[in-house]
Order: structure tokens, then sequence, then C-alpha cells
């Protein structure tokens, strides 16, 4: 079977990376084969001194961001397909072995997506799996427009990866997605319903090169590129509607909108009365209609 090259970027949380790199490891076996390459942002702590024991091939790079980090590790790859790891989440044991074998049986595909689950900080899982209801195989766009692939549930092949480019290290959000995007352009897309990937959901702060800014300008930030990313391929999409490209808009707009009340809420409740305030405007400037809607569910859960 094709060697596969595994992309973990990481910066200061030898923990974390150790746990996905051993992941890794648990699905090698004489069928899959992996070259697991750990792209080190400039780790301050004993990052390089954790992961280099282990077979793995160490790239240490200036504090980039996590895009340039994906960047090099696709210059690294060796392997016949790549596919991305965050150092935060892990893989399921026995891992990718039907997405190769789709590929290898299917050469019009140029990439194969599958599920991913949440997990909490210690890893248990928290969500069923999805995309849910699962994608159709061919021409993924417009299912990419409608969901945001996690990167780590793509499997893609090497040619493929480099025909797509690079990840913008302009974008501090939606980089990913951007990425996602512009793959659905160029190539079909198989789908396996199959659980690739354990996203990790944790209260560890990455403040990705902005110094001590606090959390909601960092928040704010990635949902302004999120949106860039959203404006930018919505409008030249295939065959949408103005309503389907506003409903797009709408549903990335309101996933911010819980992250922004929930820091005015912590900010209230520490007697931080400006920086709630700031948190609660940053939500309503993102949109009214969501605040009255999230205003109106909280209260429905409440009354039950």
């Amino acid at each position: 079977m094709p060697l596969v090259s595994v992309i973990i970027p990481t910066y200061n949380r030898p923990v974390l990376v150790l746990q996905a790199i051993k992941s890794v490891l648990a699905s090698c076996s004489d069928v899959l084969q992996a070259e697991i390459i750990v792209v080190d942002d400039d780790s301050t702590d004993q990052t390089a001194s954790v992961v280099q024991s282990y077979p793995i091939k160490y790239v240490r790079g200036p504090a980039s961001g996590v895009s340039s980090a994906r960047n090099t590790g696709i210059r690294e790859a060796t392997g016949a397909y790549i596919t991305f790891l965050d150092d935060d989440d892990t893989w399921p044991v026995n891992n990718l072995v039907r997405q190769i074998r789709l590929l290898e049986e299917n050469p019009q595909f140029g990439a194969v997506c599958s599920q991913v689950v949440l997990t909490d900080e210690k890893g248990t899982i928290t969500s069923p799996p999805y995309p849910n209801p699962p994608f159709t195989s061919g021409w993924m766009f417009s299912d990419f427009l409608r969901y945001i692939p996690q990167v780590g549930s793509l499997l893609v092949r090497h040619e493929v990866a480099v025909a797509v480019g690079d990840f913008d290290p302009k974008l501090q959000g939606g980089e990913d997605w951007d990425w996602a995007l512009r793959l659905a352009r160029i190539c079909q897309i198989g789908f396996i319903p199959e659980v690739v990937l354990l996203w990790r959901m944790h209260n560890t702060a990455r403040v990705d090169g902005v110094g001590n800014r606090r959390v909601e300008d960092i928040t704010w930030r990635r949902y302004t590129d999120v949106m860039d990313v959203a404006r930018r391929h919505s409008t030249v999409g295939p065959s949408l509607s103005w309503l389907a490209k506003q409903r797009i808009l709408l549903k990335q707009k309101g996933h911010y909108i819980p992250l922004f009340t929930q820091y005015a809420l912590e900010y209230a409740r520490k007697g931080k009365i400006k920086q709630a305030a700031y948190c609660y405007w940053l939500s309503v400037r993102i949109s009214p209609l969501h605040i009255v809607s999230h205003a109106a569910k909280t209260l429905v859960r409440r009354i039950r």
C-alpha cells in the first residue's frame, strides 16, 4: 500500500502532540505505512526533545503560524498521499485503509473525505459522526460551502495537494476551509462514511503570534477571516442562488454568536463590565438577528 505523509503542525504542546503521534503510530501496520512529519513552529518548550525520540521527520521553522507550517509539511512530504493532523487531535485505530483503497481503485478522485467526531479534553467522544447525512462522492464544492470539512478528514493525492497550492498564511481563521474549497474546485472527491479523526474541543488558548491580545480580539480576527473566505468562494460558486449564498454567510455568522455572548457572560461574572459590554457589542455587530434567535433558544432551554 502506498506511503501516506501525515503532516502535524505544532507549537508548545508537547503532551498533546505526543498523543497525536502515538495515535498515528498505533494505526501503522504492514498494511498502512505512514511518514509522520512534525513541523514545529518554533516552540519555546521541550517539544523538540519530546517528539524526536519517536520515528518521525522533525522540521523546525520560524514562528509563522499554522498555514506556513502545513505548507512546509507539504514540501517535505514524500508519500503518495497527504493528510493533516492538528497537534491536539488524534486518529482512531486502523485508520485510512479504506480511504487509500478507494483512491487506488478510483483514479478519477483526487482526494477522499470522511467523517469526524468531537471529543472533550480527555478524549471522550461527545458527538455523533459528521457530516451526517454523508456526502455523495463526486464534485463537492457546494457541499464544502455549506459544511466546513475538518482538514484532518481529507486524504489527498500528493500531486493534487501540490496543485491546490499553499494554505493562505494571511488568514488566522478559515485557512483550512479556503484550502478545502480550492481542492474541491479542481477535482472530484470520494466519500467514505467512516470516522478518521477525533477532533478535540478544549479550553487551551492559542495565541497564534499575536502576543497577549484578549481571546475576543483573536476570535474577532478569525471571524472576519472566515467571512472573507465565505464571501470569496460563495460569490463564484457554481449555480448558487442569491438566497443560498446568504444562508451560507448567515450560517457562518451564527457560529460566532454563542462564542462572544459566552465571553460576555464570563467577563460579567468577574465584574469586568467594560469587556463584557465589548464582547456583547461584537456579537450584535455580527448579526442582531442571530442575537435574538440565540437569546430565544437559551430562554426556551431554561424554561424546559
